[in-house]
């Protein structure tokens, strides 16, 4: 049997994950504070701690939403079933736009601002992690 996240828990982590996108349009990395985040919220700071250790791992947690979309969107596209490359290339191309584009501030503020430069690295090795891991 499956287990189910609590839906107060998971309506907070919701909260924070939104305010968290929010706030990535409006400022670099490094001047988000948990204290404003948690504001934005609507919670406190230790109900923060209570979800996330740091603001690292709220950023790794938006990295696997967004590479989890990537996927999904490679499936319902028969990523796996294409043999062509030339195929794949552009199944894979059409992934990442319309990931891009379902939230185009925010994925605009990840990939060009200095300070996500490691974001784009690390949904891509999410993703190649899940090609692997279909393969072995």
């Amino acid at each position: 049997m499956a287990h189910k996240t609590d839906r107060r828990v998971e309506r907070t982590r919701n909260a924070i994950l939104k305010a968290f996108k929010e706030m990535i349009i409006e400022k670099d990395f490094n001047d988000i504070t948990i204290k404003e985040l948690a504001q934005r919220a609507n919670i406190n700071r230790k109900t923060f701690y209570l979800h996330y250790e740091s603001m690292d791992e709220i950023l790794f947690d938006l990295s696997l939403e967004l590479s989890d979309r990537i996927v999904a969107s490679l499936l319902q596209r028969d990523f796996f079933k294409t043999e062509k490359d030339e195929d794949q290339f552009n199944i894979l191309i059409d992934a990442i736009s319309d990931t891009i584009n379902s939230d185009y501030p925010l994925a605009s503020k990840l990939i060009t601002n200095e300070s996500y430069h490691f974001f784009s690295r690390d949904i891509k090795n999410l993703v190649k992690e899940y090609f692997i891991s279909k393969i072995a």
